[in-house]
């Protein structure tokens, strides 16, 4: 933030009903205590009662969450960045005949992208890997590999293997699986 910027300020009510602002490609959105930031082809969904639960102990990693735009995800406690809860699917993307995906790079980004979610960072898939048994679903076979959103170069992407927590590099043309997530900002 530059000296000339000042962040904008807004005190929600319980009478506050909804309110957009937009402005340097992003869109804020405060919905009642739901808060919706969209940035480029990501958004990062807070809701306030998430928030209330989580920062109080009430969602423990593992959780199922309840209520609001988030509700049905897994709750999979603070992301790599401490600045974000992380949401997980409860098990891994699925076609039309519930059977787990194996896509590529581009196919795993644009299907977490068409459900309003996103891939995981390196750094957070490794979260996801260490608390997988709390979290489930995961292949965790010597096969279980996960793309993640960290990339290398235009070819190669990060990946990691749940059965032993490796994480390597792949090149994005091969095939691997996808557990999608939302970030969820720490309010």
């Amino acid at each position: 933030m530059t000296s000339a910027t000042k962040p904008i300020v807004i005190n929600l009510s319980d009478a506050f009903c909804a309110l957009v602002i937009e402005g340097n490609g992003i869109k804020v959105e405060f919905n009642g205590g739901d808060i919706i930031v969209h940035s480029g082809a990501v958004r990062y969904a807070s809701n306030a009662r998430l928030a209330d639960q989580a920062s109080s102990a009430a969602l423990k990693v593992g959780d199922k969450v309840r209520e609001g735009p988030n509700s049905g995800l897994i709750y999979g406690g603070l992301a790599s960045d401490r600045q974000h809860h992380l949401l997980v699917e409860r098990e891994d993307a699925r076609d039309d005949k519930d059977e787990r995906l194996i896509l590529t790079f581009e196919e795993a980004v644009a299907q977490a992208r068409s459900k309003d979610m996103e891939v995981p960072g390196r750094d957070d898939l490794n979260l996801l890997h260490r608390r997988a048994d709390a979290i489930g679903g995961f292949d965790r076979s010597h096969n279980g590999w996960y793309w993640s959103a960290s990339e290398v170069n235009d070819v190669i992407a990060w990946i990691q293997r749940f059965s032993d927590g490796c994480q390597d590099f792949h090149i994005k043309q091969d095939c691997n699986y996808l557990r999608r997530v939302r970030r969820c900002l720490v309010i």
